[in-house]
């Protein structure tokens, strides 16, 4: 099972990569574990983990262990927890993790990642203080940004050149007996095209979620323009949804490297395709928790983050591959590290 899940991730990677593929090298300091030795948050023995470069810094350019009014936070929350406490205690109000859970934009998940905007300055120490006396918060780090990774596939031919680096013609008698794998696809949302499933054999997109934080829905130049679960902003999603599972042999559009496979769309990130740690990581926790096999993050930024890291840990832990994307610029992802992919190094069910 393993191996198939690996061989389908292996053409994933490389059809939405384009020919730079993300694969780990077994020998650049792989972390191996067995199951019974499930990968740890760093937020288990540090609660707030902030970057240096978040610091408002001196007249010498030094960090002052000021945080700066307006930085963008990314607080993960035991909503399980969240519910039970602002339900009992009197001073809810006061709780970070309720006023969290109680502002949720959307179906709240088991363990959620919220985006938290300072209000006014203060000292990492404060944060710390703060965020210890609250059991229901998990851990706090930045918020960061990531964007879509582009691509033009749009044809057969065109997709031909990338696809033979992975035999994909020669292994397709290899995968037509097998059972549709669930791939959750976190990006711009797939929109509803005819060439993604058909109502007698292809399963095509079998669920989607807006899962879009309000600051991207309220971005600017985005408020105006018209959303929907079927019809999203940014084709994106839609175009790696297609790569992925898009009908094959029906004499129209292109061939998905799966086309039997049932796809998790996950919409995040505004209308240009900016997407924040807090959206991908809430992605990658609902993905699991709708059984997700594999997991696409067509996407990618230039900073490690560990609210992302903590979700990816999480989707590892329940056996899901993570797919993701090594970028568009031919470049040595190890060499020049963009996150997830750059995980791969560490984590061998990173692809």
């Amino acid at each position: 099972m393993i191996q198939r899940w690996r061989t389908l991730c292996l053409s994933l990677s490389i059809a939405l990569s384009g020919l730079h593929c993300s694969v780990g090298d077994s020998s650049r300091d792989i972390e191996t574990k067995s199951p019974s030795e499930p990968y740890v948050s760093p937020y288990q023995s540090q609660k707030v983990i902030l970057d240096a470069k978040s610091m408002v810094a001196d007249s010498h350019g030094a960090p002052t262990e000021m945080m700066a009014e307006g930085l963008k936070l990314s607080v993960m929350v035991n909503n399980e927890c969240a519910e039970k406490k602002c339900a009992e205690a009197t001073d809810s109000a006061s709780l970070l993790s309720c006023q969290l859970y109680q502002s949720a934009d959307h179906a709240p998940l088991k363990q959620q990642f919220y985006p938290y905007r300072l209000s006014a300055s203060k000292s990492v120490e404060e944060i710390r203080t703060w965020v210890q006396s609250d059991e229901c918060v998990l851990g706090v780090s930045e918020n960061n940004s990531f964007k879509a990774q582009a691509f033009d596939d749009t044809h057969f031919t065109q997709q031909k050149p990338y696809l033979d680096t992975v035999k994909f013609e020669a292994s397709l008698r290899y995968f037509t007996d097998l059972a549709p794998v669930k791939i959750a696809v976190v990006d711009t949302g797939i929109g509803t095209h005819v060439d993604l499933g058909s109502a007698t054999s292809i399963p095509g997109v079998v669920l989607r979620q807006d899962l879009r934080s309000t600051a991207s829905k309220t971005a600017p130049g985005c408020q105006a323009a018209s959303f929907s679960l079927n019809a999203p902003w940014h084709p994106h999603g839609t175009y790696v949804g297609g790569i992925i599972g898009a009908s094959a042999n029906n004499t129209r559009g292109i061939a998905g490297v799966a086309s039997n496979a049932k796809l998790l769309s996950f919409a995040v990130g505004d209308c240009t395709g900016a997407i924040s740690t807090t959206e991908v990581a809430n992605a990658i926790m609902a993905s699991i928790e709708n059984g997700a096999e594999v997991i696409n993050l067509s996407l990618g930024g230039p900073t490690s983050d560990v609210a992302l890291l903590t979700a990816v840990q999480s989707a590892l832990n329940s056996h899901v591959v993570i797919v993701a994307s090594a970028g568009n610029q031919y470049q040595d992802i190890f060499n020049n590290p963009t996150y997830p992919a750059y995980y791969s190094k560490n984590y061998p069910g990173v692809i």
